[in-house]
């Protein structure tokens, strides 16, 4: 569905932006009004024969060792093995489950805070822990990845905020948690930068996909609520485009359609889309991706 090696994604208040990127920046400094780039990784696994792609990231919770996990666009909040946190670490003793694609963890509500690039949560900061025993699946996804954990980025979970559990980007200082852009490469080195990034909201080819509010539509640092998903028309073998909520997921290793939306596009065993078949992407406006 894109052309370009690479892709953009920067989410402000109240809209997702996407279009082709350049290769990996330099780290910049910590400063107030000055945004940070953090490194970021591609790893591909195969299996068996089916090869996925995940995105990884360094974080530190807890004051505990800098340690790798999955960066992901399609949930909200931070999940972490019990042996990857530090010691400054408070459990809340709230059971919790949280729903993934293929699995549902169980764990327990802590707090502490969370440190990316140099940027700090506060320690009231909101994140859930999972132990390997409770956790088969998870842990052994978690393994073969090479993470402890996954970190969700996520504007929500939903069309509704938790207001204990959400992305950790949007607990930094209020410069930062305006708004962080992408360059996620199909295999090998990207980053992310946090903070204000005007040459990706300017650049060439720029696409602008409105956010609905959710409710309510302020977190409780005051940063604003959205729900998860864009606002996108899919057409399939040139016909009539169907809008709907749209999961930009970089943790889903490939498109996944409602079969309502693809209206009568040529299928395969009633699953895969014929190969061949010309997929096209605008926004309400019209603008294609």
């Amino acid at each position: 569905l894109v052309a370009a090696s690479t892709l953009v994604v920067l989410v402000t208040a109240g809209t997702m932006i996407a279009g082709a990127g350049a290769g990996a920046g330099a780290a910049a400094p910590v400063a107030p009004t000055k945004a940070v780039t953090i490194p970021l990784a591609t790893r591909q696994v195969k299996r068996g024969l089916v090869t996925t792609s995940y995105v990884v990231v360094r974080i530190s919770v807890g004051g505990g060792a800098t340690v790798p996990v999955q960066l992901d666009t399609g949930s909200s909040g931070l999940l972490m093995l019990s042996t990857a946190v530090g010691s400054r670490v408070r459990s809340t003793g709230e059971r919790v489950g949280i729903p993934y694609l293929h699995d549902t963890v169980q764990g327990t509500l802590d707090t502490g805070s969370v440190v990316i690039g140099g940027l700090s949560t506060p320690r009231s900061t909101g994140f859930v822990v999972m132990s390997a025993s409770a956790n088969p699946a998870m842990a052994s996804n978690f393994r073969a990845n090479g993470v402890v954990g996954i970190l969700g980025i996520a504007m929500a979970n939903g069309s509704a905020l938790s207001t204990i559990f959400y992305s950790p980007l949007l607990q930094l200082p209020a410069f930062y948690r305006q708004s962080f852009s992408l360059k996620v490469a199909a295999q090998g080195a990207g980053t992310l930068t946090i903070g204000s990034t005007p040459s990706v909201d300017s650049a060439a080819g720029t696409i602008m996909a409105p956010m609905t509010p959710a409710v309510p539509n302020r977190y409780p640092n005051g940063a604003p609520g959205y729900q998860k998903d864009a606002n996108l028309c899919w057409s399939f073998a040139g016909g009539s485009p169907n809008c709907g909520a749209t999961d930009m997921d970089i943790g889903t290793a490939a498109p996944l359609f409602d079969p309502t939306a693809i209206g009568s596009a040529p299928v395969t065993d009633n699953a895969l889309i014929t190969p061949g078949t010309t997929v096209a992407a605008t926004t309400p406006g019209g603008q294609r991706l």
